[in-house]
């Protein structure tokens, strides 16, 4: 996830508590789930479909690494180049508790899928849409910072999940260094 933010010495502590908290829990599901037009002729993601046994281990900019059994948060699938969509979340004020419900705030990410590159983590090679995506808080300023940031993912279809995301600070970034997906077996339907 890369997130540019209006940078004050602290951000980047309350950056990479929000970047946390988006990947490690769910939140609003996003609002957009438009098919391509007709016309579209590049390549299109699917939603995947998790199977027990798959996991993903991503290593933040400071080398902490986490691993997850999850689809990253708020992705709305199909994805194709142009594709937008828009979710609420949370933000804190900075030094604030992160169980503390009083000093939080509502915020709006706008994401719209840019390009389809190859990109190259710890994890391999792979062909990703890049969506960037920018937060802004929807109630006061006060001592709330003026947005909550803009970042940047990279989904990668060959691997079910994100493999990057982008912030402008390097603790708050984060790749895939290792994963483990299962594959349907041919003809194998998909329970709803």
């Amino acid at each position: 996830m890369k997130i540019s933010l209006k940078i004050i010495h602290q951000s980047s502590f309350c950056l990479l508590v929000l970047l946390l908290n988006e990947f490690l829990t769910s939140c609003t599901p996003p609002v957009s789930r438009a098919l391509p037009p007709e016309n579209y002729k590049g390549p299109v993601a699917k939603q995947p479909v998790l199977q027990q046994g798959d996991y993903w281990i991503y290593e933040m900019g400071n080398e902490t690494r986490a691993k997850s059994t999850r689809l990253y948060p708020n992705l709305a699938f199909p994805f194709w180049i142009g594709k937008t969509w828009s979710y609420e979340t949370e933000t804190r004020k900075f030094n604030s508790p992160p169980t503390s419900k009083a000093s939080s705030a509502r915020g709006q990410i706008d994401c719209s899928v840019k390009a389809f590159d190859k990109m190259t983590v710890k994890a391999g090679t792979f062909d990703a849409f890049r969506c960037e995506c920018n937060c802004e808080l929807l109630l006061g300023e006060g001592m709330y910072q003026s947005g909550c940031g803009a970042f940047t993912i990279w989904y990668a279809q060959d691997v079910k999940n994100v493999i990057q995301t982008k912030t402008p600070s390097t603790s708050t970034s984060m790749e895939l260094v290792e994963y483990k997906v299962s594959r349907l077996a041919p003809g194998a339907k998909v329970s709803p």
